[in-house]
């Protein structure tokens, strides 16, 4: 499938980071300072984004981008949670994919 569609591993990539976000994601999540309402509400925002960059879409891609952007919602959700020194290495493989993606 990567020979066929150059930027296949790259938003596998990508689709990594976000179940990595997801399984850090239940009920009790703080999510005060982030755009959602709810933990479930950024449950669905990340079950929806998944299928979409799935199938490559890249206004997808861009939504994503902007909640990886300082203090943008992952950001705020990892300080919230406990997890922002995760969150920094996360966030440095999504600017390399995103970088290769937006080459393309």
């Amino acid at each position: 499938m990567a020979a066929i569609i150059p930027s296949f591993n790259d938003f596998q990539q990508i689709i990594e980071i976000l179940n990595s976000i997801f399984i850090k994601v239940n009920a009790e999540t703080d999510v005060e300072w982030t755009q959602f309402s709810s933990a479930p509400a950024l449950i669905d925002e990340l079950t929806v984004s998944i299928e979409k960059l799935r199938q490559g879409d890249y206004q997808t891609l861009e939504n994503v981008y902007l909640m990886f952007l300082p203090t943008g919602s992952f950001q705020e959700l990892s300080v919230s949670n406990g997890w922002a020194d995760e969150f920094l290495q996360m966030a440095e493989q999504f600017d390399a994919c995103y970088e290769k993606l937006k080459k393309q």
